[in-house]
């Protein structure tokens, strides 16, 4: 397995993987953290750029969305994934990280045709408000459950695991709150994170993480709202900003791209 983390992760989920490896030796780990980079190739012309300088075939048939691959791209042999927390066609290119200059460099100069542009980790966060992905210590921590966040389908019950036993409580008995995604009509300041969610004059629930969707041209918020009624689409409801509240309307995730035909392109 390769296991890829948040920086702000990884202290967190390399000791909890530590304290249940095996204790006859069976399972080995090792941090690369150090050894290896990523770079993130994004965009519609992303594969346009890939191909100039990738020794094996990326079209979307050989390299299909949601897998990866170990090929050569310039010099360098990476392992690139074809998936990303943007929502656009790209890739996550993997590397040892004495190449990062040169494959850098090779990027840029072939992506100078297609305008290509660095992107920042604000940016980013934008995008990912957009698509509804989850970051760690936002929407995903150890007070959430996989029921909570919506991603159920990520865990697989037909076998053992550490917090089985909590998933079936929670779907015979039901969950306690819900993540949604909240669209906000709100000024000159968008929700960020912690601002509470009202319903009437009930506080019902707070943010997760929240800003501006520049392609969608709306102001984002993501955050747990109890009871689970309230997670129905469409449901009307309010977000503090600075103090005052802000009228929001409960939105089916993900806003941007909702069949994810750009990233499957």
């Amino acid at each position: 397995f390769f296991c890829v983390t948040a920086s702000v992760g990884k202290k967190h989920d390399q000791h909890w993987m530590l304290e249940n490896l095996p204790k006859d030796g069976s399972v080995c780990m090792e941090d690369v953290t150090y050894k290896q980079g990523c770079l993130v190739l994004v965009g519609p012309d992303s594969r346009k750029v890939l191909e100039k300088i990738a020794y094996d075939d990326v079209s979307n048939d050989a390299f299909k969305f949601g897998t990866s691959q170990e090929i050569f791209v310039g010099r360098t042999r990476c392992r690139v994934n074809r998936m990303n927390y943007v929502g656009e066609l790209g890739y996550e290119i993997f590397h040892d990280i004495q190449h990062q200059i040169g494959l850098y460099q090779a990027l840029m100069t072939a992506g100078e045709e297609f305008d290509i542009k660095l992107i920042g980790m604000h940016a980013m966060d934008s995008m990912r408000l957009e698509k509804g992905y989850l970051a760690w210590k936002s929407e995903m921590n150890v007070h959430h459950t996989p029921l909570e966040t919506n991603v159920a389908w990520t865990v697989k019950m037909d076998k053992e695991f550490i917090g089985k036993a909590g998933i079936e409580k929670q779907k015979s008995e039901g969950i306690p709150r819900k993540l949604v995604c909240l669209v906000v009509d709100a000024d000159d300041a968008d929700a960020w994170g912690y601002n509470p969610i009202f319903n009437g004059d009930e506080m019902v629930g707070m943010t997760s993480s929240g800003g501006y969707g520049h392609r969608t041209e709306k102001s984002i918020a993501l955050g747990y709202v109890a009871p689970v009624e309230l997670a129905k689409a469409g449901t009307k409801l309010e977000v503090e900003i600075l103090g005052v509240k802000r009228s929001a309307e409960v939105v089916s995730m993900p806003l941007y791209d909702p069949k994810n035909e750009k990233m499957k392109s």
